[in-house]
C-alpha cells in the first residue's frame, strides 16, 4: 500500500498557538467558530441587495463575510466580493499549490525513504497526543493528510421565512476554496462527502443557507491564532480523530470526523 506519509522541507516543526474561545476536553467540545449571523433574511434580488437597499455580504459587489469569504465563483478583493473574470477560485490538494513543494507528496517519510515513526500501535490511543496510529505505527500527524466529513451542522432554528431551509458549506485550505457541497435539509449531515485535509495548512468552512433570492452567511469555523487568523487544526484534534463543538454565539452545534488517509487519493473508508 502506497504510504500517506509526506516529506517535510522545513528543518523545525513551527508550533502555532492556537486560540479558542471556550473549551472543554481537548479536541472536543472546543470553541472555534469566527463568525456568525442569522438565518433570517428576506431580499427581492439575485445580487446580493436587499428590499432594503442594503448589500448581502458574500455577494458580488457586496462586502466580503468574516473579513474574506465570498460565495464560491467569486473572491475577496479590497475586502469587496467580486467576479474574477473566468479565474477559478477552487483549489486541489494535488496540484496548483505552492503547498505541494513544500510538504512533498504521500510515499515520502524522512526524505531518505525511510520512516520516522518510532512506536507501534493498534490505534491512535496508544500514541502521543500529537500523533496518530497509521499501519501500525505512531507518526506525528505533520506527515499525513486526512479525510474530514462535516457530521453534522445543527443551527437552533430550522425553518426560514420560506419553509425548511436547505443548507450547505465552503471548504477552505490556506484560503483557497478547495470544495463546495451539497445542499442538505437543516440540520445539515455531510458523511459521505470528505474533505482532502493537508495537516500543515489552514482550515476552514463557511455554512451559508440556500435561498430562493440569494444565499445567506450562517456561520464559519476555524482554529484561529492570537492574530485571528485561521491556522491548522491541532495535532490532538487530528489525534482523537473527532471534533464537536459550538460556534462563538454557542447556537450552532458542528461535528467533524478526521481519519488519515490510507493511501493518497484513496478510497474514503
Amino acid at each position: 500500500m502506497q504510504s500517506v506519509m509526506k516529506r517535510l522541507s522545513v528543518a523545525t516543526t513551527l508550533i502555532v498557538a492556537v486560540t479558542l474561545v471556550a473549551g472543554c476536553d481537548e479536541g472536543a467540545g472546543e470553541t472555534a467558530v469566527t463568525d456568525s449571523s442569522s438565518m433570517d433574511s428576506d431580499s427581492d434580488s439575485t445580487n446580493g441587495e436587499t428590499s432594503g437597499g442594503e448589500c448581502n455580504p458574500g455577494h458580488e459587489g457586496c462586502a466580503c463575510v468574516d473579513g474574506d469569504l465570498c460565495l464560491a465563483g467569486l473572491v475577496c478583493e479590497a475586502e469587496v466580493c467580486v467576479d474574477p473574470g473566468g479565474e477559478s477560485t477552487t483549489g486541489s490538494m494535488t496540484g496548483g499549490s505552492d503547498s505541494d513543494s513544500d510538504t512533498g507528496k504521500p510515499g515520502d517519510t524522512d526524505g531518505t525513504g525511510g520512516s520516522t515513526g518510532t512506536e507501534s500501535c493498534q490505534d491512535s490511543d496508544d500514541c502521543l497526543d500529537t500523533e496518530v496510529c497509521v499501519d501500525g505505527i505512531c507518526g506525528d500527524t505533520d506527515w499525513y493528510y486526512f479525510w474530514v466529513t462535516v457530521d453534522r451542522f445543527d443551527p437552533p432554528d430550522c425553518v426560514d421565512g420560506w419553509g425548511s431551509a436547505e443548507m450547505y458549506y465552503d471548504y477552505y485550505m490556506d484560503e483557497v476554496n478547495q470544495q463546495t457541497s451539497s445542499e442538505d435539509i437543516c440540520p445539515g449531515e455531510w458523511p459521505d462527502e470528505p474533505l482532502e485535509y493537508d495537516s500543515l495548512q489552514s482550515f476552514r468552512l463557511a455554512f451559508w443557507e440556500a435561498d430562493a433570492f440569494y444565499d445567506d452567511f450562517i456561520t464559519s469555523l476555524c482554529w484561529m491564532d492570537s492574530d485571528d487568523e485561521c491556522v491548522a487544526i491541532p495535532k490532538e484534534v487530528l489525534h482523537d480523530g473527532f471534533w464537536a463543538g459550538t460556534d462563538s454565539s454557542g447556537d450552532f452545534y458542528i461535528e467533524l470526523t478526521i481519519n488519515p488517509i490510507e493511501g493518497y487519493g484513496g478510497t474514503y473508508p
